[in-house]
């Protein structure tokens, strides 16, 4: 990041400007529950329902934020870590669903274009990032939606909790 502009001429516009190449998170809800594979993914989450509550956060042994929250009868726990030497992020994930919780589904990746490399791994938006699945559940779904590809994670509900675990790499 350039944080010149923070400290150079302090009236000016004090934004951060990238030094490389930007990979924009979805704004759309990370999880969701679908009536099957191809319902339309939601675009916000209504946080005066009783089907989403924000629980807080907790630093862990490192001191990484893993944020909590509610959604349909599944407690979720959700932390971003990077790795240094790398230019990635890893996102997890864990669901631990509650006996009567519904199935959900996570939205890994939304683009003009998906592509599944040989390696595993997926090249989104013209490869303008890569997504690696590094645990999960099932096997994603890539589906279409307004013009837009999507890879869909299904996660079944069941006793034990449920770890996702996926890289950005840009």
């Amino acid at each position: 990041m350039d944080a010149t502009l923070l400290r150079h001429s302090r009236g000016e516009d004090q934004t951060l400007t990238p030094l490389g190449g930007e990979v924009p998170l979805l704004s759309r809800p990370l999880l969701a529950q679908l009536a099957s594979s191809q319902s339309a993914w939601p675009d916000s989450v209504d946080m005066e329902s009783d089907t989403f509550r924000y629980a807080g956060y907790q630093l862990n042994s490192v001191g990484v934020p893993v944020f909590e929250y509610h959604l349909n009868g599944a407690r979720l726990q959700d932390h971003i870590g990077q790795k240094l030497e790398e230019r990635s992020l890893t996102r997890n994930i864990t669901v631990d669903f509650d006996q009567s919780a519904s199935s959900l589904y996570c939205l890994l990746a939304e683009g003009k274009s998906i592509e599944h490399l040989p390696d595993g791994s997926y090249g989104v938006d013209d490869f303008r990032y890569y997504l690696t699945i590094n645990d999960a559940p099932a096997s994603p779904i890539e589906r279409q939606q307004n013009g837009q590809t999507q890879l869909l994670l299904p996660i079944a509900t069941q006793a034990d909790p449920t770890n996702i675990s996926y890289t950005i790499t840009w």
